[in-house]
């Protein structure tokens, strides 16, 4: 015991050197340890006799008091000291609790409040300002130091709750992480009830297999605790949580559920602290079960990813634009902030669009948009005349700009498609997987995709021959579907999430690739070449053209997914504006219409937040890059080494003949996404 005693002091102190060490921690040195002198002395009085006795008897006392408190000692930092607080009302004396961060040490402790008297078979009065203590909360964070929780960067998630609701409704979904053994999952109690841990637990079906780390962090005479002294401990509590755990992630239940109390104190927390918070929303762990399989990484990323919608209306069918509205203002978007919608609008527009416009609001108005906002913004076009394919790529690159490159995406949708309720369910969970977790940054997964299909596609890129699913690539384990997700070189113009620094880029690779045309008097091949059909619109030539240039690829979902997430009535698809009056282009339209036409008319099989989860292989998971099948531009599975050859190749052609470079700068790696290393005369 006492050598336990000599180490935990000197643990604390490597973690937090700023927190005192109290002076009874200390070893005593040697001058300082009484012993009878070898020399004749004269016999000494009563009175000096008694004051090592008396020094001895101090020394016991101490050290019985911490073995009856569990045994080790506790760091001076969790025995916090705050200002005496007077009355059952929680104001405190003097009327401020600035002095609450960081901790300090008061010369003496205020005097204690009496416990008061409490009528059997009732809670007590919830009354008691005095001081408080955590012990049960130092000595499980004594134990946590294999969870490295003293680096900011880590794999620690921390689930907290205060009402017995809360706490039955997170319980599970922790469990379920720490099955997943992704993540250290912490779970911390900050109730007012006294029960004890394991009764919580057993109460709630968790046992030992759960793999959660518990943490009791209420402070001593919980029940008794007045508001004030309640939110003073739970902010403390969450100071040392943070300290010495450094959740990437913490995650609560958001309803009226939870004490409102907790929530005030983690919201004043929260004003100087940097943690990420997911609050839950109503049937959140029923609703949102693919959180449980994310890593701590990209939990860290939940609150700031986010997009904004873009749908470039046609002409003509009205029918096709307001269904695709419908099911928009239908959509669940709990996993996101609501995004922004912009509509595209032509000169002409149609009365029943005109009609429907005029009714509709975004975000539609469903109790949780308090203030009103409106995030609608319609943009028709003055020109009277149809745009070329210049002014139609530059339209639909002026419509949108992501606030933060790195969070900030933009989702285009064709007016023929119709969205699942729960489309953003997988629009977030894919993010987060394959742009935020650990594996993704190790492996530079965000620098390979330029975006998220949400639909299967019926075609090649020639709009006339039908597209052949790809098979699961060889392992050493039989695919559970012969069904899987890929990883295509062509984008999609029906419904796919761009990412916003591929999007940014785009910007700056078409603004340059003009410019050469314009200043060139014979623009090069390379830019005035055609491989998509014409019934796609002249922006996606050009997302084309810069993925086979970097690399990129787009994930589509599996046929079985992508039922659940979007379907593209084809049937009353139309040429783009930009191709109205080219024969080419209307002849293959007619004769898609009339394939499609013959086609069974696609539906949206499920409508529940577990519908698209249920299609993912092991009980949904997302699947690694490296479990993927690669196809060129074609649509022709090959190896991906053999795709970055290509790759290679086709930018040294391109920065030759468009971008003028040296055949020294031709080779050069790109070094960031502003496409200038492609125009070596823009630099």
């Amino acid at each position: 015991m006492a050598r336990q005693w000599a180490r935990l002091p000197s643990f604390f102190s490597a973690i937090d050197e700023e927190m005192g060490k109290k002076d009874d921690d200390r070893k005593l040195s040697s001058r300082g340890t009484w012993a009878p002198s070898s020399r004749i002395t004269p016999r000494p009085t009563a009175a000096r006799r008694l004051v090592p006795l008396l020094l001895l008897a101090a020394i016991l006392y101490i050290c019985i008091g911490r073995l009856r408190s569990g045994g080790n000692p506790i760091p001076g930092e969790y025995d916090p000291i705050f200002p005496k607080y007077e009355g059952a009302s929680g104001s405190p004396a003097g009327g401020s609790g600035s002095n609450l961060y960081p901790p300090s040490r008061s010369p003496s402790r205020p005097p204690t409040q009496e416990k008061p008297a409490s009528i059997p078979g009732q809670p007590p009065p919830r009354t008691f300002n005095g001081d408080f203590t955590l012990l049960p909360l130092a000595a499980t964070l004594r134990q946590i130091s294999s969870t490295a929780g003293v680096r900011k960067d880590n794999r620690n998630v921390l689930f907290a709750s205060s009402s017995a609701r809360s706490t039955a409704t997170l319980l599970p979904l922790a469990c379920e992480m720490a099955r997943e053994r992704r993540n250290y999952v912490h779970y911390a109690i900050l109730s007012r009830h006294e029960n004890p841990i394991k009764e919580t637990l057993r109460l709630n079906g968790v046992d030992d297999s759960c793999g959660i780390i518990f943490h009791d962090a209420r402070p001593n005479r919980a029940a008794e605790s007045a508001d004030m002294r309640a939110r003073i401990t739970a902010e403390r509590a969450l100071y040392y949580l943070e300290t010495y755990i450094h959740p990437q992630a913490v995650i609560m239940d958001g309803t009226d559920d939870e004490e409102a109390t907790f929530k005030e104190a983690l919201d004043r927390y929260l004003k100087t602290s940097e943690l990420s918070v997911i609050n839950l929303p109503h049937q959140g762990a029923q609703r949102l079960p693919w959180i449980a399989k994310l890593d701590s990484a990209s939990l860290s990323a939940w609150s700031k990813v986010n997009f904004e919608i873009v749908i470039n209306a046609p002409k003509k069918g009205s029918g096709s634009l307001i269904r695709l509205l419908r099911s928009l203002a239908d959509a669940d978007f709990t996993p996101f902030p609501t995004p922004r919608l912009t509509i595209e609008l032509p000169h002409e527009i149609e009365e029943p669009t005109a009609a429907f416009l005029q009714g509709f609001s975004w975000p539609p108005n469903r109790g949780n948009n308090p203030s009103d906002t409106q995030m609608l913004s319609l943009r028709r076009r003055l020109s009277l005349h149809p745009v070329d394919e210049r002014k139609g790529v530059e339209r639909f690159l002026e419509s949108a700009w992501p606030k933060s490159p790195k969070y900030s995406h933009v989702l285009v949708l064709s007016p023929q498609a119709e969205l699942s309720s729960h489309f953003a369910h997988y629009l977030k969970y894919a993010l987060l997987e394959y742009l935020y977790s650990a594996t993704a940054l190790k492996q530079r997964w965000d620098q390979r995709l330029v975006g998220f299909g949400l639909n299967f596609p019926s075609t090649y890129l020639n709009a006339s021959d039908p597209f052949t699913p790809p098979s699961p690539p060889r392992s050493s384990e039989p695919p559970s579907s012969d069904e899987t997700s890929f990883l295509w070189q062509a984008p999609s113009s029906d419904a796919m999430l761009i990412l916003g620094d591929k999007w940014v880029e785009l910007h700056n690779f078409v603004a340059y690739s003009e410019e050469s045309r314009k200043t060139s008097s014979a623009p090069s091949p390379m830019l005035t070449e055609k491989v998509i059909s014409k019934t796609f619109p002249a922006w996606l030539e050009s997302l084309l053209q810069l993925s086979r240039l970097r690399g990129y690829f787009t994930l589509y979902p599996s046929p079985e997914t992508a039922s659940t997430l979007a379907v593209i009535h084809e049937d009353l698809s139309q040429l783009p504006e930009e191709y109205l009056t080219d024969k080419d282009a209307a002849s293959v339209s007619a004769l898609q219409k009339n394939k499609a036409a013959r086609r069974t008319e696609p539906t949206l099989i499920f409508h529940s937040p577990l519908g698209a989860m249920h299609t993912l292989p092991n009980g949904g998971e997302l699947l690694p890059f490296s479990s993927l099948p690669f196809l060129g531009w074609a649509g022709d599975t090959r190896p991906i080494a053999e795709l970055d050859d290509e790759a290679s190749e086709y930018t040294y052609e391109f920065r030759r003949t468009v971008g003028k470079c040296s055949d020294a700068d031709a080779k050069k790696t790109r070094v960031d996404n502003s496409a200038k290393d492609l125009f070596c005369w823009a630099r």
